[in-house]
């Protein structure tokens, strides 16, 4: 590879969007970005910003048992301490996902469930693979870039 043709691969000027982040004030920008996955839009507002919560953000899923907007990496919990159905789930021991009543025997005798390092690793409520946990913004990835049963992931740069 040629200098020139390596040089033409970095960019030399910085995306619209981007030359006005870096000049918007803080606060500015931080009213405008995405709490959960980050992404930043000139036009949010808190009303936008609601909109992407519910519709868009691919780290967050709503709950088909109270409606609830939850993150994905806490809809186990979401489902076994917060959710009005509560009551119907029980913590598998293995995997750790919430499992329904009427169905755990038969996700225990199935044998399917990956066992589960508590300590460095997150399962997934929606695909159902660990995720190490020990790399800086692992679950973020996964669910925007590479979970195959998120319906809100980038599907334009999966991974």
């Amino acid at each position: 590879m040629t200098r020139t043709a390596s040089r033409s691969r970095i960019p030399t000027r910085l995306s619209y969007s981007a030359q006005r982040r870096t000049s918007m004030p803080k606060l500015e920008v931080l009213e405008k970005t995405c709490v959960f996955c980050g992404e930043f839009r000139e036009g949010f507002t808190d009303a936008g910003l609601d909109v992407h919560y519910w519709k868009r953000c691919p780290l967050l899923m709503r709950c088909t048992h109270c409606k609830q907007i939850v993150e994905i990496a806490e809809f186990s919990k979401h489902l076994l301490e917060e959710c009005e159905s509560s009551e119907n789930f029980m913590e598998c021991s293995q995997c750790s996902e919430a499992i329904r009543l009427d169905v755990y025997n038969q996700h225990i005798a199935r044998g399917r469930c990956s066992e589960l390092d508590r300590d460095s690793q997150r399962h997934c409520p929606l695909c159902h693979c660990n995720i190490d946990d020990t790399e800086d913004d692992a679950w973020k990835k996964h669910a925007i870039y590479k979970c195959t049963k998120n319906s809100r992931r980038n599907k334009k740069q999966y991974i």
